[in-house]
């Protein structure tokens, strides 16, 4: 499937090489990457809610090769601000042409996005992040949530109880690799991340992982179109829109 994709100009020839795998361990982040204070938390101090662990591997599991590459969880020092990170790859020259075409209409991959999660909260409706300029194709948005259980508190990834949140997430494509970024910030206290600016760095880090050249400059501003060039594939396409679901399947908060 790798000759035939390369054959078809579908993806690049130092992406997956037969017998020399990319290293994708370092697309992970450092603590020089995050404000002072932050921590990368180890996975067995995590809860099962919050966690995308669960929807990496689903994704995972619905593609033809493609294997769980990372999943990283940073914390601010009280757990009032996240940023959690999915890597899968490879996927196929089909798999990827298919994900960047899906990606290309943000409305349809919204759709296909179970955005209550299945919390016990009030949740606005997705306003759509701008992403011009990452991954070859890619779609974000933010949502503000609200708990509505007794307690008034719905306890995150590493068991900071919030009441009042703002989500942001991508979910993108860069070569033959899926990229999920999320952002958690809880009660109203103010961002210390720059979520597109470590969107846009984990998505560097994937491109040169790949071999491949280093992303296009990012265009600030402007009206969103889901229209402008991504570098999306033309050829071959099919929905993609069951990996999706799969990869927005049972989760926790």
């Amino acid at each position: 499937a790798v000759t035939a994709a390369l054959a078809a100009g579908m993806l690049p020839a130092a992406v997956w090489a037969a017998d020399d795998t990319p290293d994708l361990s370092r697309v992970a982040l450092t603590i020089g990457d995050l404000p002072g204070g932050f921590r990368i938390v180890p996975e067995d101090e995590l809860t099962s809610i919050g966690s995308l662990r669960e929807l990496g591997e689903g994704l995972a599991d619905s593609l033809e090769q493609a294997e769980f590459q990372v999943f990283q969880v940073a914390s601010s020092e009280d757990g009032d601000e996240l940023i959690e990170i999915v890597l899968i790859a490879p996927l196929n020259g089909i798999e990827q042409s298919s994900f960047a075409a899906f990606l290309a209409n943000p409305d349809e991959v919204l759709d296909a996005l179970p955005l209550d999660i299945g919390l016990d909260a009030d949740v606005t409706e997705p306003e759509v992040i701008d992403t011009t300029g990452i991954g070859d194709a890619s779609v974000a948005y933010t949502v503000d949530l609200e708990a509505t259980t007794s307690s008034g508190t719905i306890p995150n990834a590493v068991g900071y109880e919030w009441s009042t949140a703002t989500w942001q997430m991508v979910l993108g494509v860069r070569g033959s690799a899926i990229f999920v970024v999320q952002h958690q910030q809880l009660d109203d206290d103010p961002a210390d991340i720059d979520f597109l600016d470590l969107v846009r760095l984990v998505d560097s880090r994937i491109s040169e992982a790949l071999g491949m050249a280093p992303p296009g400059v990012y265009r600030p501003g402007g009206t969103f179109s889901p229209g402008i060039a991504n570098n999306i594939p033309t050829g071959g396409l099919f929905t993609g829109a069951e990996g999706v679901e799969v990869l927005a399947g049972d989760r926790g908060g």
